[in-house]
């Protein structure tokens, strides 16, 4: 028989004592005063008596000690043992399981006061308001710029971006210095420009004359018979507006106009009545099928497909990692070809240079192709990188596949109470839905019914008023559109007269220029070539010429005016060049025409401005009350522009008269969508990571420290988002406990104290 003592010593090789255990041996020893030592026997006071056997044959020591014998009746008799090293032994037994019940209690202790505190909440029926929101930049709808002549230094700029400038204010002062000198150097280019131009027309080429002169008359005879045309088809456009204008005042009756609105309006209430009617009865049907549905459905569904949608994406995750791999491995391979035929074509390169040391064409060449190798290690080595960063991120998505795949295993085998939950869920989420299609439908049919009973009395009264009037008819109306129609059919006939003319002179010029260029062609081939050359430099020295003037007339100008530049426009400053700055072919003074008004612009990605559409409501505040009348306004989008580069899009939004300003920065607000969801969560509560989104969970789990709240992870999809909540779609139900607000990081596994 094996003693108390040796089914102690057996108890704590136990490796997976509990510490239930631990207290009971503790408190047994404390109950009956045993000591162990070299065996366990009794204590002094109390007095041993024979064994006895009990009805399972065991003996039983009864000692006369209170409440002891209920203790010892359920353990094997006790020999006495004298060896003091037994019981040395005892003792340190005790000592240790002591020790472990005093570490065990100031480890849990120690443990909850570490843990992280949460709060947490529960999925709720809420609204969420989609927007598009941004700064957008306020600017003026006109721009009027001033340029001054190129090369002139700015002495003195007399006026500054946001000033208003009337017709005649001094706006800037030059050089006169460097004015005159200005002036003599562009007026001596303009003597020679024409001197050029003389020394041309002075040509002796009569064919040459010949056929610029037929050329000429060609043109004029065109632009006479454009002039002609435009003015037929204007004088006919004219004629055909006043006949349509007398058409108009013929067919004008405005109690028809009536009448057709009043029937539209009835037609269109009708329609709506019935699409409402169609609608509710759809949408009823629908919930009442959804509620069908979730009755019907089998309790363990949610589960299974959760490990079906889990092992499908590993083996997804599985296959985009060893396309991930094989994408990397052709793309480094693609540029290292690139790299060694750029290396190869650089060694040709040099070598030619190597051989021509003087010719610059083989030193560019040469040049270019190593700046073309050195652009395909570059390429090479990002093409690199990026294999390796896409393939380290491949690897740990499938990683996280075999683990979420490990989980829903794990859940599919635990969680068929929540799948019972989630179709308790989805039964009374179908129950509300019905209840709420039957009222809204309800509702709504009552409305279109008064609205159709409005429109068939609007329509009836119109209808009473159109019958008084029908026949009353002008006959001045319908002597005015005969001669309307007369005077049209006039224009057309007077037109086409002078465009038959004004052809047939266009004719005959292009047939004396062909002849003249016939002729030219038949003297010398070398002169034709000439006079079209000489035709040609011509006509650019008359542009230069031209040109030059007005730069010459600029400067003269600015010399008589000693060197100010007075404003011929009225505007306000947008910007203007620095003192001390020299004048360009950009512009010297930038003036805004504040009586065009102001717009604004932001620049959007493709994903939010495809949201967006022309005419849209959109709120627009400055801030800060910059604007004194009314700090939000609503207005319109005006324009939405194709993506840049960047693939971003400019959208242009109107703005009211107000108190803008060149540069302002304003916030706009375009709402997309309101919509009502069953499950929404606070926007703090939706994390996600490489495999999607997810909520952390509050689960009571029993572990050696007790029953103890544990993290869970689960999987959701988002419906839909705005700045403070988030609608979800997933395995959490209306009774879990979801963290919304933490103390400091947590993850999935960790153990967490709830707050009040």
């Amino acid at each position: 028989m094996k003693s108390l003592y040796d089914a102690k010593e057996t108890e704590i090789a136990r490796p997976d004592m509990m510490d239930e255990d631990i207290a009971n041996i503790v408190n047994m020893a404390n109950m009956t005063n045993i000591e162990i030592g070299a065996g366990i026997g009794l204590d002094t006071n109390t007095k041993e008596v024979g064994p006895i056997e009990d009805d399972s044959g065991f003996p039983e020591v009864m000692p006369q000690g209170k409440g002891l014998s209920r203790v010892l009746k359920r353990l094997p008799a006790l020999p006495r043992f004298e060896d003091k090293a037994q019981k040395r032994a005892g003792g340190n037994i005790i000592k240790f399981l002591a020790g472990l019940l005093a570490l065990t209690l100031i480890a849990r202790g120690t443990s909850g006061a570490t843990l992280a505190r949460v709060g947490v909440t529960a999925p709720q029926r809420n609204e969420i308001v989609e927007s598009v929101t941004g700064k957008a930049t306020v600017t003026s709808r006109d721009r009027i710029d001033v340029i001054a002549p190129e090369g002139l230094t700015i002495m003195e700029m007399l006026v500054g971006a946001g000033q208003s400038v009337e017709v005649g204010d001094a706006v800037a002062l030059f050089d006169m210095e460097e004015l005159g000198n200005k002036l003599i150097r562009e007026s001596a280019a303009l003597d020679k420009l024409r001197l050029d131009l003389d020394k041309l027309d002075r040509g002796d080429n009569n064919d040459s004359v010949s056929v610029e002169n037929a050329l000429r008359s060609l043109r004029r005879t065109q632009e006479d018979y454009n002039t002609t045309k435009a003015q037929g088809e204007s004088d006919i456009k004219d004629a055909s507006d006043a006949l349509a204008e007398k058409w108009a005042e013929v067919l004008e009756d405005p109690d028809a106009g009536a009448l057709e609105n009043a029937l539209r309006s009835l037609n269109r209430v009708k329609e709506d009545y019935n699409a409402t009617l169609e609608q509710g009865i759809a949408n009823v049907a629908s919930a009442q099928t959804a509620l069908s549905d979730a009755i019907a459905a089998d309790d363990t569904e949610v589960d299974s497909n959760a490990l079906d949608s889990a092992k499908r994406n590993r083996d997804r995750t599985r296959a985009d990692y060893n396309d991930v791999k094989a994408q990397g491995d052709a793309s480094v391979k693609t540029a290292k070809d690139a790299l060694e035929s750029a290396a190869l074509k650089e060694t040709e390169m040099e070598a030619a240079w190597e051989a021509d040391k003087t010719s610059a064409e083989a030193e560019e060449n040469y040049l270019a192709a190593k700046a073309e190798k050195e652009r395909a290690q570059t390429t090479l080595d990002a093409t690199e990188k990026k294999a390796a960063e896409d393939l380290l991120s491949a690897a740990r998505k499938l990683e996280d596949a075999e683990t979420s795949y490990v989980q829903a295993t794990e859940n599919y085998e635990k969680n068929s109470d929540q799948a019972i939950d989630s179709r308790q869920n989805a039964i009374d989420r179908a129950r509300d839905t019905l209840a709420s299609e039957e009222k809204k439908a309800e509702e709504n049919l009552l409305s279109a019914a008064r609205r159709l009973e409005d429109a068939e009395i609007s329509y009836a009264s119109a209808k009473k008023d159109y019958d008084k009037n029908v026949e009353k008819a002008s006959e001045n109306k319908l002597t005015a559109l005969d001669s309307a129609q007369s005077a049209l059919d006039s224009a057309r006939k007077r037109a086409d007269e002078n465009l038959l003319s004004a052809a047939r002179r266009l004719e005959d010029a292009e047939i004396s220029l062909e002849s003249a260029q016939r002729d030219s062609s038949k003297n010398a081939l070398n002169s034709a070539d000439t006079a079209a050359s000489n035709l040609l430099s011509a006509a650019t020295l008359r542009l230069d010429i031209e040109e030059k003037e007005i730069i010459v007339d600029a400067l003269a100008l600015l010399v008589s005016d000693d060197g100010v530049l007075y404003s011929d426009i009225e505007g306000v400053v947008m910007s203007a060049k620095p003192e001390g700055g020299v004048t360009g072919k950009d512009a010297l003074i930038a003036f805004m025409d504040s009586v065009k008004g102001f717009e604004a612009y932001i620049l959007l990605d493709t994903t939010n401005a495809d949201k967006l559409s022309i005419g849209d409501d959109c709120q627009v505040s400055a801030g800060g009350g910059s604007m004194y009348y009314n700090p939000t306004v609503t207005s319109k989008i005006l324009a939405i522009g194709l993506p840049d580069e960047q693939d971003r899009v400019r959208v242009t939004i109107s703005l009211p008269d107000g108190d803008w300003s060149e540069g302002q920065s304003v916030d706009i607000r375009v709402t997309q969508s309101r919509a009502t969801y069953d499950q929404c969560v606070p926007i703090s509560a939706v994390k996600s990571d490489n495999t999607g989104y997810y909520l952390l969970t509050v689960e009571q789990k029993n572990t050696i420290l007790g029953t103890e709240n544990i993290l869970v992870r689960t999987a959701v999809n988002i419906l839909a988002a705005d700045d403070d909540n988030a609608a979800i779609q997933g395995s959490a139900g209306r009774n879990s406990r979801i963290v919304s607000s933490s103390n400091k990081a947590v993850a999935a596994g960790d153990r967490v104290r709830i707050e009040d």
